[in-house]
């Protein structure tokens, strides 16, 4: 049969991949088709037609994206598609009545780990009630659960993931995901990974062999290239911390036996997981990053989020992993359910404590089949607006610190070109330049890079006090509130336009001093993605006898996009990359603005050392943006089309609204933005 297999690889979607290698080594046909944004349904709606699956099976593990997917589900049964449509992942499995109940479009649901369960689909595709794990609907209409299949106690038996074209690369070296273990130990009452698993006979947490981990990452360097080597792992430890460096030990024996170089390893890790010994045996491996689970730093919010965590755990980690020069960085779930003034201190005071290491904070979010959502639930305090469950936070002044945090910060915590996601990303660089090419990362380079973190970091905290002062000095009225969130909003956008400046600077430094240090050789020297989300094309015609026109890299592009018509009078044509920075700033001011998908005109002059001496904004009649236009005008300002020697004028057209594909989704952990009530 031919397969579908739908659902987001920004980054390399391991779940999908490893679907994929199931269903091929089970002799059918597999194509993955890439969905992480509403606006490409119609795109690949018209690729499932032309490709015509006998099945299409949809990756659904977010609540935030379920109706992106029943849409994409209906769009393609109102197209005429007649083949089996069935859905998997952590949503899919705790909401598997109602999508069955309420969405004809839909044939069956995967509970549980896929592997298995997708072949013996195909196989019985006629034959539902044969298929263990699924859910489906019989001939009365009524929704059908069969058997329970068992999670796989052996994860060898399985076949190697399926592998892109080409890999993502950072400074130039190529990265690769990779799973050593499935499922995970703990209980946390706010995850849905525990609660998943439960629903399926067998261990909960189970290790592929080292022997298993080692080929498969000696095939990786040697075959395609990969440098660095990132643990997706629910969990990459054993709670003993004498198995866990036998383990690493063992899995460095065979590295070294099979030939494999330095190779740059990040994990991620419970707090309490992190002792000297594990990270000796860990950065004898290659470690240079660590993504820390904390959580929270306040007594009641660990308690509530049942992490098994002490403050103190928390706190041991950081040090010794800061100690070790490893890169690390963290989220705090801040506020939660029960959260109080003072829980929402003591995580300020985490971050001031911790001010030079990049970390992002929001809300505890619900999610089905978790423990937190049976408590709210029994409780009657559960807020339900169509798949989303959300809640409010007991106590009314925690509320509206939270309420008062997502005006102000909901552009630096979430959004793709966010700061503590540009710190993120900043420090990952610096820490995987001083990794492969320590001569490079000298301290002054690190004293800029750090600094930047502590004047962020100290915004965050000081912007975060203010809103506490501010309620705590007494209720205010929904006026004073709307007027006190608009103004920190203002003044935290003002600072981030600074420091992204700033940030782009050393991050070009950090990039010319990891390409001088490239051997010619070198599998790639391509630089990561920048922040941007919105591809460009601009034209510029006239300026004396040239033509100029700017576009994104075509690998760095979903679709191809077409370029506009040339004017036949242009003589000669230049082309060039818009440049990260510029790429990075024009998106901020699109998506600030809400500009996107218009057709915008700009009316250059230019000397005749190519830079800009006026600009002028032209936007459709319908589109009313006056401070769009006075910003975009001051931004042209500053260009410079150094390919142009000769005085003249310019139009420029600029288009919007075809998605980049970001390649920095290994380096930042992405919360998800808060759900609306």
């Amino acid at each position: 049969m031919r397969v579908a297999l739908v659902g987001p690889e920004l980054e390399e979607n391991l779940a999908l991949r490893y679907l994929h290698a199931s269903v091929a080594a089970a002799g059918h046909e597999g194509r993955i088709f890439d969905f992480h944004a509403p606006e490409q349904i119609p795109g690949i709606i018209e690729a499932l037609l032309e490709y015509d699956p006998g099945m299409v099976g949809l990756s659904m593990v977010f609540t935030i994206r379920a109706r992106e997917f029943i849409d994409l589900a209906e769009a393609l049964r109102r197209k005429g598609y007649a083949g089996h449509i069935t859905a998997g992942g952590h949503f899919a499995t705790f909401h598997s009545d109602r999508l069955l109940g309420e969405f004809p479009a839909f044939d069956s649901i995967v509970h549980g780990e896929g592997e298995e369960a997708i072949v013996d689909l195909i196989r019985n595709v006629n034959e539902l009630d044969e298929v263990a794990g699924i859910s489906f609907r019989d001939g009365t209409g009524r929704v059908v659960t069969n058997v329970v299949r068992c999670n796989s106690d052996n994860l060898d038996l399985r076949p190697f993931p399926t592998r892109p074209d080409r890999f993502h690369d950072y400074l130039g070296f190529p990265i690769a995901n990779v799973l050593s273990s499935r499922g995970c130990f703990g209980r946390c009452n706010f995850c849905s990974i525990h609660a998943w698993y439960q629903r399926n006979p067998g261990k909960r947490f189970r290790q592929r062999s080292v022997e298993e981990v080692a080929r498969e990452m000696a095939g990786l360097y040697h075959q395609r290239g990969v440098r660095i080597f990132n643990f997706h792992d629910d969990n990459f430890f054993l709670p003993v911390e004498e198995r866990n460096v036998e383990r690493f030990k063992a899995l460095k024996r065979l590295l070294d036996k099979a030939a494999v170089g330095p190779i740059a390893v990040q994990v991620k890790s419970r707090p309490d997981s992190i002792t000297p010994g594990i990270l000796g045996a860990l950065k004898d491996l290659g470690l240079f990053r660590v993504f820390l689970g904390v959580e929270s730093n306040s007594v009641a919010g660990l308690k509530t989020l049942g992490r098994g965590i002490r403050r103190n755990q928390n706190h041991s980690a950081l040090h010794m992993l800061m100690e070790e020069g490893v890169h690390t960085t963290f989220n705090l779930l801040m506020f939660d359910p029960e959260s109080t003034m003072p829980d929402i201190r003591d995580n300020i005071a985490f971050i001031s404590q911790f001010p030079r290491v990049p970390l992002n904070f929001g809300r505890t979010e619900v999610y089905a089949g978790t423990p937190l959502e049976a408590r709210l639930r029994s409780q009657n305090r559960l807020i339900a607006k169509d798949f989303i469950t959300t809640y409010r936070i007991a106590d009314p002044r925690a509320q509206m610190v939270f309420e008062i945090f997502k005006e102000v910060f909901i552009p630096r915590n979430f959004h793709d070109d966010g700061m503590n996601l540009e710190a993120m990303k900043l420090d990952y660089y610096f820490h995987l330049l001083r990794h492969f090419r320590p001569e490079r990362a000298d301290a002054s380079l690190e004293k800029q890079v750090k600094g930047w973190l502590l004047s962020l970091n100290t915004n965050n905290a000081e912007l975060l006090e203010r809103i506490c002062d501010f309620v705590e000095a007494g209720m205010p009225m929904d006026s004073q509130v709307a007027g006190f969130a608009q103004l920190l909003a203002e003044e935290r956008a003002e600072f981030d336009r600074g420091i992204a400046r700033e940030a782009s600077k050393i991050l070009e430094d950090i990039k010319r001093l990891a390409e001088e240090q490239v051997s010619p050789n070198h599998p790639s020297i391509r630089m990561a993605a920048s922040a941007a989300a919105v591809a460009l094309i601009i034209t510029v015609a006239g300026c004396g006898k040239h033509m100029h026109e700017m576009a994104p890299s075509p690998e760095r592009i979903e679709k191809p996009v077409e370029s506009p018509q040339l004017p036949a009078e242009s003589k000669e044509i230049v082309r060039k990359t818009v440049d990260e920075k510029h790429q990075m700033e024009i998106t901020s001011l699109l998506v600030k603005h809400d500009v996107l998908k218009q057709e915008i005109q700009l009316r250059l002059s230019v000397d005749a050392k190519g830079n800009v001496t006026s600009a002028e904004v032209i936007l459709p009649a319908e589109v009313k943006k006056p401070t769009f236009k006075k910003e975009l005008a001051e931004l042209a300002e500053k260009w410079t089309f150094k390919e142009i020697r000769s005085r003249g004028d310019c139009t420029v057209k600029l288009k919007t609204g075809q998605i980049l594909r970001r390649d920095d989704w290994h380096m930042t952990e992405m919360m998800i933005q808060p759900m609306d009530e």
